[in-house]
């Protein structure tokens, strides 16, 4: 799944600070209801704001690919709702977090009950129930709050945050693998594990965050590492991470602020690692052992910056008194604009799918799908949420609500791209 959504809840737990188990409302941030639904999308966005000039630190790049910002797609791109995956008589899924599809043809949900109780679910591609992954527990195969999931050359990947081990599972019966805690891949320095995504050769690739008490610039560290902890040859990769302000002294004293950017990454089935900074349009390409490869640029920059906007735009954000008072402090200024891309996604052909915020609330995203090289294919306007969370074998994954019923439920869409 979308590792911006997995970030976010880590930032959660980090920020909250404490022994308890995290309260339920923080745990998904995915279950807050669209903000936007996709019968109030406009006809016609606004349009984008282009730069008149190239900056100089984009033309010094090596290997950079730079588009004109007013590029035009080749194609068109329709969505064709074929099947549902949710409740049946079997279970029932009150809130829908996450889906991928495995290699059997069959979607993995990952959703909660009313009581936020998560749960793991396997449906055919017939929409019907197949069977349970595991469950609610601390012993082999079971876990607590998931925070992340994803299936990957034959295995399915659970993030247990009870329990802090990523869980294993076969896809062809469904059984626990194996359980490695996430302690294995802990640093030895002031950085602090966030999460580790499988690749296809057995090994990790590592995210390493800074420290939660830590305020003002932030970084994030990549590295590949075994299941044992040792780290791999490939050349560790340091990234910013955005700013993170000083609110106060007690329970929650610091909380990052992203609207002064950050780095969001995607990883292909080939293993190949896309990188984005979201204060510009700006893709960078790895090769499987950490080489710099390749960039894509489009000279274009996000909407003038409102704080008030900004304040509104989700469940977490401080309030605008302490965000002024925590940039004074720093002696930081307010950026001039939004960042100009906000999520990243490879998928199962290494089309690059980015999302642009657009709107006057920044809850539209206007994905901009993108052929490897870099030549645009089409756009796909979309509510902020819900996320996108898989695309493969010609389809993408997503989630729809019923609004008379509150009843959530995975859509399975064909992506229907035609030539212009």
């Amino acid at each position: 799944m979308h590792r911006y959504f997995l970030l976010n809840v880590l930032l959660v737990f980090l920020l909250i600070q404490c022994s308890k188990e995290p309260e339920p409302e923080n745990l998904a941030p995915e279950i807050q209801k669209e903000e936007t639904k996709q019968s109030e999308l406009p006809e016609v966005l606004e349009p984008i704001s282009i730069l008149d000039e190239i900056p100089e630190h984009i033309q010094k790049i090596e290997n950079v690919t730079i588009f004109p910002g007013d590029t035009e797609p080749t194609h068109t791109i329709e969505l064709i709702s074929e099947q549902t995956f949710g409740s049946t008589e079997e279970i029932y899924i009150a809130h829908i977090l996450g889906a991928e599809e495995d290699d059997n043809g069959r979607v993995v949900v990952w959703g909660a009950d009313t009581n936020y109780e998560q749960i793991l679910n396997v449906f055919n591609a017939d929409g019907s129930f197949y069977k349970q992954l595991g469950r609610r527990g601390r012993g082999p195969g079971e876990y607590g709050p998931v925070v992340d999931l994803l299936v990957k050359s034959g295995k399915i990947y659970v993030s247990d945050h009870t329990s802090k081990r990523l869980n294993e599972y076969s896809v062809k019966d469904y059984s626990i693998l194996r359980s490695i805690l996430l302690e294995t891949w802990e640093s030895k320095d002031d950085f602090r594990f966030g999460y580790a995504e499988p690749l296809s050769d057995g090994n990790y690739l590592v995210y390493f965050l800074d420290s939660p008490s830590k305020f003002g610039k932030l970084e994030i560290r990549i590295q590949v590492m075994d299941d044992k902890g040792t780290a791999m040859p490939f050349e560790p990769l340091v990234f910013p991470a955005g700013i993170r302000i000083k609110v106060g002294e007690s329970l929650r004293p610091t909380m990052p602020v992203n609207f002064t950017g950050s780095t969001e990454l995607a990883v292909s089935d080939e293993d190949e690692l896309y990188v984005i900074w979201t204060r510009e349009f700006l893709i960078r390409k790895y090769d499987s052992e950490g080489r710099y490869v390749s960039s894509i640029y489009y000279p274009i920059q996000g909407a003038p910056f409102d704080l008030d906007v900004y304040v509104n735009s989700g469940p977490f954000t401080p309030n605008a008194r302490l965000i002024e008072k925590g940039f004074s402090e720093m002696d930081e200024e307010f950026p001039e604009t939004f960042p100009v891309v906000q999520r990243i996604k490879v998928d199962d052909e290494n089309r690059i799918w980015l999302a642009v915020p657009r709107g006057e609330r920044q809850d539209i995203f206007e994905w901009w799908i993108l052929e490897e090289s870099g030549e645009l294919l089409a756009k796909l306007v979309r509510p902020k949420y819900p996320h996108i969370y898989d695309i493969r074998n010609g389809h993408l994954y997503s989630k729809q609500i019923n609004e008379e019923t509150d009843e959530e439920y995975v859509v399975k869409y064909r992506i229907e791209l035609r030539e212009l």
